[in-house]
């Protein structure tokens, strides 16, 4: 939005005539976009963050997630910088998106939830992050292959010993390439 009322100034200057353009304005402006410049520079130019910066960005997420409305851009602003670039550090440092990450410590803890205990599937949801139960419901068959139901039953038949190999990575602490 700020771009586009910027663009509209420059060609409201532009098309004024000729010794009616209006220096406070141009001022203006010219103060707008070197303000725009000098965030877009910092945030391009910006230093990556290093491991020891990146792993305690991990254990923000780890202490964190079991919150519904935790979000990529609270991660990256705990980290000082834009969504766009945790998406690509989390790439390049963990071979992974940071949604995929996320969703490995949602569903892993839910696993181990649903083995271990009784709870009711509600409470599992509730206490790994996720706000509904049909939501919950579909991202375990997602990345499960299978229903919550048909896990537990499974998991009963085995008496008690998991049945699959969650598909989410187990490691989500271990960094791939150190900065």
């Amino acid at each position: 939005m700020k771009q586009m009322d910027a663009l509209q100034k420059l060609e409201q200057y532009v098309n004024m005539p000729s010794g009616s353009a209006d220096l406070e304005g141009l001022a203006a402006f010219v103060s707008v976009v070197e303000k725009d410049m000098q965030a877009l520079v910092s945030q391009c130019c910006r230093e990556p963050v290093n491991v020891s910066d990146f792993e305690k960005l991990l254990d923000y997420i780890r202490q964190n997630y079991q919150n519904p409305s935790f979000s990529a851009e609270m991660a990256a602003s705990f980290a000082g910088v834009s969504t766009p670039y945790l998406s690509r550090m989390f790439k390049a440092k963990m071979g992974m998106t940071y949604i995929d990450f996320l969703t490995g410590l949602r569903m892993g803890r839910a696993l181990e939830l649903i083995q271990r205990t009784d709870m009711p599937i509600k409470e599992i949801v509730e206490q790994v992050g996720y706000i509904d139960v049909s939501g919950f419901r579909r991202k375990f068959k997602a990345v499960y292959g299978m229903s919550v139901s048909e896990y537990k039953n499974n998991m009963n038949r085995k008496e008690g010993q998991a049945c699959i190999v969650p598909s989410v990575p187990e490691n989500t602490g271990t960094t791939q390439k150190e900065n």
